[in-house]
């Protein structure tokens, strides 16, 4: 059984060095990843009717869950060490705002700034936060 197990598992690891595989950044996103993840938003909102590869579907679907999961992590993370540690937050969200508008601000300040693409995505999430919405 452990023979089995070691040999399937060398296998796996042998085909995701293939290179037809799509590399995953395990330590958070950079702002060009970002940009390219969060971009297939709405991607079929206008597409009812039209036909999509399977392929076209799961791509989408994850990129849209790792750009919306990235922006709500940031921010919880955000929220929670300032309410545990009393640490500044860089941003004041107002009461009633909606997380599809939070990650538009998050999208318009990566396309308004492509000169900070390269940079990580946290840092660029709590920018755009601080740009939209600055403490009073």
């Amino acid at each position: 059984m452990l023979r089995s197990l070691v040999v399937i598992l060398a296998l796996w690891m042998g085909s995701s060095q293939t290179g037809h595989e799509e590399m995953v950044t395990l330590l958070g996103p950079t702002g060009n990843d970002l940009l390219r993840q969060c971009g297939d938003i709405g991607r079929f909102d206008n597409r009812i009717g039209t036909v999509a590869s399977p392929t076209e579907i799961i791509t989408t679907a994850k990129n849209v869950g790792m750009c919306s999961g990235f922006i709500a992590g940031v921010l919880d993370t955000t929220e929670g060490y300032a309410s545990i540690k009393a640490i500044h937050k860089p941003y004041c969200l107002p009461p009633q705002v909606k997380f599809e508008q939070l990650v538009k601000v998050v999208m318009k300040n990566l396309q308004d700034n492509p000169a900070n693409l390269h940079e990580p995505g946290e840092i660029l999430v709590k920018a755009a936060m601080a740009n939209a919405f600055p403490c009073k």
